[in-house]
């Protein structure tokens, strides 16, 4: 016979069993956005021969490489995106046959020490082939040999084991940094090296594709898709993206918002849910419009900044947002190219700086939002006498960065009638970011029908156009 002590325990049991049944079958909570996780900044532009704006390399400098990092660390932000030269650390061939090149990594490591006394953490981009690697066919050729830059790769990962990641290449889908002309497959040869040398070092850090700039259409898609249909992503971990555009992060036609649509195309072609990194992303401060796009003031590539990382946060699979560039650090300020900067030549703050410390503080600007109304009306009935008048009211709800717009809708409706006002108020709930409403058959009067949005976390609220209606009585 079991005892009451027994079956008690029993009970227990099964009572422990059944709740650890239902926190393993739980659904995880959403995500909570990090901004100091997400939000990196890149210290210095590209530095192509003689005739750039700027002296080559400026992290050179003891005295302003350990002011960067200190106003990085200082400020709480934690990614900090600068070039790896194969070229600076590899100059020389080897001098054996079989035998690997002479290192000098001094430059470097001065960058890495640097950045570690402020916990800031470097994520290279790695570029510059050395000229006896390829030919002499310029900096950005891939070498003749892709077992070449998997050995540098193996020794850099070996010498740095604390970075996290390492971005193979910039913009491979441009002539520019893939001449004479881009090449998918021997891009994926170079993401095959880097993987290889990955395995060899033992290393732990992720490998990220070079960011593809987009084309003049504002499109990502043919490159991208390229390299995913020869396997680029059994080897890369994220696809690294430049998402420039003359408009607004935010705003319709902008290559930012073509993120989304860009990473489930890659995911279907891959396999597997690609994560995206936008390694470069910024708008100069500039009077004149430019190739980058329209003038903007200080104010504007602020308010530039924040929208693109309010729309960041509402996306998890955006792993890194980093904005172009830390500071002007151009000596010909007059050029677009040397204003990117979050602060002046000088360290002085611009109001871009601000609102990336706001970032990195968690607030971010609230993103606008598009309502629209339009009424819809119909005879019901058989004899024209007795016909009633049905009205409908629907719209649509736009919210960039979200597809559909969820949440509800709320329409208001006064009705004057013989210097008397009347209101009413009908909630309608969206769905796949439109709402409909049914009015039924309106009492005479002069009508006015206006739809609000009340807003969220993310997205301010809206209020439509006014929709005005009269409705007279009916024919006895």
């Amino acid at each position: 016979m079991v005892s009451r002590e027994a079956r008690r325990r029993k009970v227990l049991v099964a009572g422990l069993l059944a709740l650890v049944g239902l926190l393993v079958s739980a659904p995880p909570a959403a995500a909570v956005w990090q901004p100091r996780k997400v939000a990196g900044v890149a210290l210095h532009p590209w530095r192509l021969g003689t005739r750039s704006w700027a002296p080559l390399w400026p992290l050179r400098n003891t005295a302003l490489r350990d002011r960067t990092f200190r106003t990085l660390g200082s400020a709480g932000a934690r990614h900090a995106r600068v070039d790896l030269q194969w070229s600076e650390v590899e100059p020389h061939p080897p001098l054996l046959a079989g035998t690997a090149p002479l290192h000098d990594w001094g430059e470097f490591d001065a960058t890495v020490l640097s950045a570690r006394a402020h916990h800031v953490r470097l994520e290279p981009v790695v570029s510059f082939t050395p000229s006896w690697a390829n030919g002499g066919a310029g900096p950005f050729a891939y070498p003749t040999d892709p077992a070449r830059f998997e050995e540098f790769m193996t020794a850099a990962m070996r010498r740095y084991p604390d970075i996290p990641a390492w971005e193979i290449w910039n913009e491979p889908n441009t002539a520019t940094f893939s001449p004479p002309k881009p090449d998918p497959a021997k891009f994926v040869a170079m993401l095959r090296a880097a993987y290889r040398a990955r395995l060899a070092a033992g290393a732990r850090a992720k490998l990220i594709t070079g960011g593809v700039a987009p084309a003049e259409d504002g499109s990502f898609s043919p490159f991208a898709e390229g390299i995913a249909r020869l396997g680029a992503f059994r080897y890369a971990d994220a696809l690294g993206v430049h998402p420039y555009s003359a408009q607004r992060a935010d705003e319709d036609g902008s290559a930012f918002l073509r993120l989304p649509k860009l990473r489930s195309q890659i995911s279907r072609l891959a396999g597997r849910p690609v994560n995206l990194w936008v390694t470069e992303y910024g708008y100069p401060v500039y009077p004149k419009h430019s190739d980058y796009g329209p003038p903007a003031d200080e104010r504007g590539q602020a308010i530039r900044l924040g929208r693109a990382f309010a729309l960041a946060a509402g996306w998890p699979w955006l792993e890194r947002l980093t904005w172009y560039g830390f500071r002007d650090d151009c000596s010909a300020g007059g050029h677009p190219d040397c204003r990117f900067g979050l602060l002046r030549a000088d360290f002085s703050a611009k109001r871009s700086w601000r609102t990336y410390l706001d970032v990195l503080r968690g607030k971010l600007p609230l993103l606008d939002t598009r309502i629209s109304i339009h009424r819809k009306s119909k005879l019901k009935g058989r004899r024209k006498t007795r016909r009633k008048r049905v009205h409908r009211l629907f719209g649509r709800v736009i919210m960039p960065g979200t597809d559909p717009a969820r949440g509800s809708v709320r329409v208001v409706a006064k009705r004057r009638y013989r210097k008397r006002t009347r209101r009413r108020r009908i909630r309608a709930t969206l769905a796949g970011g439109r709402y409909r409403v049914s009015l039924g058959r309106l009492r005479p009067g002069r009508w006015r029908f206006k739809a609000k949005f009340e807003g969220n976390s993310r997205y301010a609220p809206v209020t439509s156009r006014s929709l005005r209606l009269r409705v007279r009585k009916p024919r006895r």
